[in-house]
């Protein structure tokens, strides 16, 4: 068994709020937090992701649409695909980001 809490977890090496809450080499998981109009920046990853919304509301870019999310929606995007991340909202958006490598 493997115990992570929020304060222990390592920090993400890029300039948003977000912690590693668990690793391995099949899966990844990360907390992150954006505040009012932060962004992640369209890119795209090697690898598949989940963004599970827990809090707030903001705007998913998947290629070139962009979609409206709110707390409990789920977002499937694969590999190789332009992906970003913008709060929209007034208050914080908080996401669980899950990385299948």
């Amino acid at each position: 068994m493997q115990l992570i809490t929020f304060d222990n977890a390592d920090r993400v090496p890029f300039d948003l709020d977000g912690r590693i809450v668990f690793s391995s080499e099949k899966l990844e998981l990360v907390h992150l937090s954006l505040n009012k109009g932060e962004e992640i920046e369209p890119h795209t990853n090697p690898f598949d992701v989940v963004f599970f919304f827990i809090e707030g509301e903001g705007e998913v870019l998947y290629e070139d649409q962009r979609t409206k999310v709110q707390a409990n929606t789920t977002v499937f995007i694969e590999k190789g695909k332009m992906r970003g991340v913008c709060n929209t909202g007034d208050t914080r958006l908080r996401i669980l980001v899950s990385k299948i490598f």
